[in-house]
């Protein structure tokens, strides 16, 4: 997951495979990772945190949490 989330382009997406709880969504904007819950049953994506391009580790552990 760590390569394919540091390969983004600025504007793509990656999305985090499905768990019970939905899917993340991983949006890179220029040097930040803007992370959205996608609610498993519909609804809008729910906002959750910005990461900065050098803190994918610690990005990459938080989805751990929620997945």
């Amino acid at each position: 997951m760590k390569e394919k989330i540091e390969s983004l382009a600025s504007g793509e997406l990656f999305i985090v495979p499905e768990s019970d709880y939905g899917r993340v969504e991983v949006w890179r904007m220029h040097d930040v990772y803007v992370l959205f819950e996608l609610p498993m049953y519909g609804g809008d994506p729910n906002y959750i945190a910005t990461y900065m391009h050098d803190s994918v580790d610690l990005m990459i552990e938080y989805i751990g949490q929620l997945t």
